[in-house]
């Protein structure tokens, strides 16, 4: 599919315009700062359906009523337009010839909101999407998708955290991921509504898992909480407390009304709940915080003794290199410097010193497994901790629960019954959680997703994605190292991951990511390599995208120093004087223009690179003349608006 961009144009309310004109290759809009070069591409994106307008405040959008991108396709114009004031409606129609376009034209056109316009565009680019694809919006494949591979940014050209626009969001990232296949022609949409319900299904058991985990944590805890509320209840029946079950299940299965009716009596109905039955509760948790502090203090006794394990073995591992440096020295015969007699005593001393030494080192070799002991009982006196912990919460809550009800002015039975129904109900959403059928649910979902699988393994999607990764990889490498690139980037190992749209240097032993290279120059070389090979890309499949690609300010990584011989006024160079930062800009415009002719010469077609810049009066050889792509050039006084 053939799409070039033809023309913008802005209309104020007077219908006054202004408009910048495109060509085949390369394009270029050069002027100084605050001339509109980086409103030309918010335009773009806002006339690509962009809920709000970015475009500049001030001197644009007080000129500005309407909008217009024309484009072209398969030989037919397309005119989208939009106004500043009503960014919910857009208005799409079709004209013979951009140069005669009519007041009219846009008069007698149809608004429509921005979702269908975006629908009705992807028809137009070609992409085949069956009408029943658009009633659920998470299926829906937008044109906005396609805009990060086409535009570059000035905040983004070269920048070492990013390579696409919005990937900052991951819902977004993942769907211009999802449907980039389906642009370039690799796919079609069956695959990517497999994919999309694959990955739903997918989401949905780690959602579960999720949820039946926190599920768990809650019928665990609860389960203990129940436990000391039953046993508490009991004793405050008088029940004995011989024949209170001693597990947790046995205390479930009680039946609580039963022993409620037959242990209450008439003679009690009056009775104030004695302060008494809270005793052995208060008793319990006694018991459980004085063993809790036990804990604690074992636990600080063995991080103590770790602690001087630790320095003991740094203190011997010094006192090793400093014993292995000396015996190193230590001849076979010692003799004494007057005399020249033999003095084996010394020697005798310095062996009984590496026999101590070594004594020492066994020392260290029981030290260490005993250190590994000491691991182990921490670790279980941790988990110790934590379950104690657990029940002394558990036990402050049923605390507090029954002394909230003592403070109210019921009788003994009123309270006992309140308490006997929190029980019940707590068993009652207990049950609920025991009945949890994970597996029949997992195992459902897991059906589903194989025979998903296998229907996206009839695409061959990635065994296409390998093929073209073969015969691009030369084409962004030989780009690369034309580029201003370190030499350790001349190896021609750079990659690029479609399905993580990551670029990397692969090093053999690592990869090396954009994050992690250095200088703005690298950085600068990486991105506009791989946008140029997104180009060849869309050329080779005949994708869907349209076949432009927007830079904007690619060469502000470069600061030239201020030449001698630089002529301000006329913005060009006297004499053969240029500094290494514009041979650096030139070269860069060079290695486009090259890449334009190759693609031209291969697919009989050129696609258009269009550049918003500072740059001007290049040296482009004999071959290339800088002043033929220049479109605009916004200096002395000019202007967009």
């Amino acid at each position: 599919m053939k799409i070039k961009l033809e023309e913008i144009i802005i209309y104020n309310s007077a219908w006054e315009s202004r408009n910048v004109l495109f060509e085949d290759g390369l394009n270029v809009i050069t002027g100084y700062s605050k001339t509109g070069k980086s409103a030309l591409l918010e335009i773009i994106n806002y006339c690509f359906f962009s809920r709000l307008s970015n475009i500049p405040v001030w001197v644009v959008k007080d000129f500005a009523y309407m909008y217009v991108l024309i484009l072209n396709i398969e030989n037919t114009y397309l005119v989208i337009w939009r106004e500043e004031q009503e960014p919910n409606k857009c208005y799409i129609f079709d004209i013979e010839n951009h140069t005669n376009i009519k007041f009219e034209d846009f008069n007698s056109s149809t608004a429509i909101n921005v979702a269908n316009a975006r629908d009705l565009i992807l028809k137009k680019f070609g992409v085949k999407i069956d009408e029943k694809y658009w009633t659920t919006n998470k299926w829906a494949v937008s044109i906005r998708s396609m805009l990060p591979l086409l535009l570059q940014p000035q905040h983004l050209i070269a920048n070492k955290y990013a390579l696409f626009m919005w990937f900052d969001d991951y819902f977004r990232k993942m769907s211009i991921i999802d449907e980039f296949p389906l642009f370039i022609k690799i796919a079609d949409n069956n695959y990517l509504k497999i994919k999309r319900r694959l990955d739903e299904l997918k989401k949905d058991i780690r959602k579960e898992d999720n949820e039946v985990f926190v599920k768990e944590k809650q019928y665990s805890k609860l389960k203990n909480q129940i436990e000391h509320e039953i046993i508490d209840f009991l004793l405050t029946l008088w029940v004995n407390k011989e024949k209170i079950p001693n597990t947790q299940d046995g205390l479930l299965r009680l039946n609580l009304d039963n022993i409620f009716n037959t242990r209450f009596s008439d003679n009690i109905y009056n009775n104030s709940l004695s302060k008494e039955s809270l005793i052995p509760t208060r008793k319990k948790r006694d018991l459980l915080n004085k063993k809790l502090q036990e804990i604690n203090n074992q636990l600080k006794s063995i991080d103590f003794t770790d602690d001087e394990i630790n320095k003991y073995f740094n203190w011997l591992s010094t006192l090793k290199w400093l014993v292995d440096d000396e015996l190193a020295h230590i001849p076979k015969e010692l003799h004494c410097p007057l005399c020249a007699s033999n003095v084996d005593k010394h020697l005798n001393e310095f062996d009984e010193f590496k026999e101590n030494f070594n004594f020492f080192n066994n020392e260290s070799k029981i030290l260490k497994s005993y250190e590994g002991s000491i691991e182990d009982k921490k670790y279980k006196l941790l988990n110790e901790k934590k379950k104690v912990k657990e029940e002394i919460q558990s036990v402050n809550n049923y605390l507090r629960s029954l002394e909230n009800i003592d403070n109210k002015d019921y009788t003994i039975f009123e309270k006992l019954l309140t308490l006997k129904t929190k029980i019940s109900a707590q068993k009652e959403y207990l049950s609920e959680l025991t009945s949890l059928n994970r597996e029949s649910i997992k195992d459902e979902s897991n059906i589903e997703i194989l025979e998903l699988e296998q229907k996206l393994k009839r695409f061959d999607i990635e065994e296409t994605k390998t093929r073209l990764n073969e015969y691009l990889n030369q084409k962004i490498n030989s780009i690369c190292i034309r580029l201003d690139v370190e030499d350790k980037f001349m190896q021609s190992n750079l990659k690029f991951d479609f399905s993580t749209f990551t670029l990397f240097y692969n090093d053999w032993s690592d990869k090396i990511g954009l994050s992690e290279i250095w200088s703005w120059a690298n950085i600068l070389a990486w991105h506009i390599s791989l946008f140029l090979w997104i180009l060849w890309l869309s050329l080779k499949t005949d994708s869907n995208l349209p076949k432009f690609l927007i830079i904007d300010q690619p060469t502000q990584v470069y600061f030239p120093e201020k030449n001698p011989n630089f002529d301000k006024d006329n913005d060009f160079f006297i004499g053969n004087s240029i500094d290494k930062d514009f041979q650096n800009v030139e070269k860069l415009y060079l290695v486009i223009l090259e890449e334009l002719e190759k693609m031209k010469s291969e697919f009989l077609y050129e696609p258009q690179v269009i550049i918003m810049d500072h740059a001007n009066n290049l040296n482009l050889w004999e071959k290339y003349e800088f002043n033929k792509y220049v479109r605009k050039n916004w200096r002395n006084w000019s202007a967009l608006i």
